[in-house]
């Protein structure tokens, strides 16, 4: 059972990686520095600690393009909480060259977090940060 679940998440590693765009990002020209970089992490960063999902597919993104090395990977997985592997993850994005945050963002959106991404860069569309929070629905007819 092991060795299938491990080949169903090669496999989605795999596919991932192939779909996986490694061109300029459309939103290049809109960070023209590293200092506007940090800057937007900075004020955004309360709401990123939250949102972000450092699962193993969005690390191993980051990791098969070269951005985080096997070691800053581990160390943002072993983490206990989810908060402490984003601050983690933005500890190392803050250290990172002009690249690295270009990949962030298209690992984000690679791997379904584009809300995230969209937050960050200010792209058009679904950008809330809070989108991944669940929101209460009700049947016709139900009263509160």
């Amino acid at each position: 059972m092991l060795a299938y679940l491990t080949c169903l998440l090669l496999l989605s590693l795999a596919q991932l990686l192939s779909d996986f765009r490694f061109s300029v990002s459309a939103f290049r020209g809109r960070f023209c520095s590293i200092m506007e970089i940090l800057e937007l992490l900075r004020d955004k960063e309360e709401s990123l600690l939250r949102i972000i999902h450092p699962n193993v597919l969005f690390l191993a993104l980051l990791t098969q393009q070269d951005f985080l090395n096997e070691s800053t990977e581990q160390a943002i997985a072993a983490e206990r909480t989810h908060f402490d592997r984003n601050r983690c993850l933005l500890d190392w994005l803050k250290q990172s060259p002009r690249e690295a945050f270009d990949g962030f963002l298209r690992a984000l959106r690679a791997t379904g977090q584009d809300h995230v991404a969209n937050y960050i860069d200010g792209t058009p569309g679904n950008n809330s940060p809070f989108l991944h929070l669940v929101m209460p629905t009700f049947a016709v007819g139900m009263s509160l």
